[in-house]
């Protein structure tokens, strides 16, 4: 991430006050959607949308996931850690810290050393919450995926291996 405060903070002192607004408008207006796509599910409800996004995302990595597989999924969604109202809670603290960075950044007087600290400072707590709870949520969600990951894959065809290397190929890192 630190990659991108070269390119972040340019920008950041010369937004006006309407362009931060419009910013916040469009926080509020995803948090209103994510509020009625995730937050107001029930369980049951919950479980059933987040069983379809896998298996799309399996079947964008895998091809279609077959029904031997179906039992590795809902036994991993089973797991509670994954809470859309802790995602939620977070993702406006990181909005509200947007903002401010914005609102301090753009104010007369401040050096771009100061803006590119201020930027900096903001990906950081971007990367590692300052809400203790938070992280250890994170840290639990992280791992609970690792574990469906290695399951799905686990549970894969050879063929289905094949197609995700393929797939994956030219996604690698050097």
């Amino acid at each position: 991430i630190g990659g991108i405060e070269p390119y972040a903070t340019p920008p950041a002192p010369t937004l006006q006050p309407p362009q931060i607004q419009r910013i916040q408008r469009k926080y509020e207006e995803r948090n209103r959607e994510y509020q009625k796509e995730w937050v107001r599910l029930d369980r049951a409800e919950m479980l059933e949308k987040r069983e379809k996004e896998i298996v799309k995302r399996a079947d964008t990595i895998y091809g279609t996931v077959n029904d031997q597989q179906l039992p590795v999924r809902r036994d991993h969604l089973r797991a509670p850690a994954f809470s859309p109202a802790m995602a939620l809670k977070e993702r406006q603290r990181r909005q509200q810290d947007t903002l401010a960075v914005l609102h301090r950044v753009s104010s007369q007087g401040v050096s771009i050393g100061d803006a590119r600290a201020a930027v900096r400072g903001l990906l950081d707590r971007y990367l590692a919450s300052p809400d203790p709870a938070y992280r250890a949520y994170g840290d639990t969600l992280r791992l609970e995926t690792c574990r469906l990951i290695a399951a799905l894959h686990g549970a894969a065809t050879p063929e289905q291996r094949d197609t995700a290397v393929r797939r994956l190929g030219g996604r690698r890192r050097a």
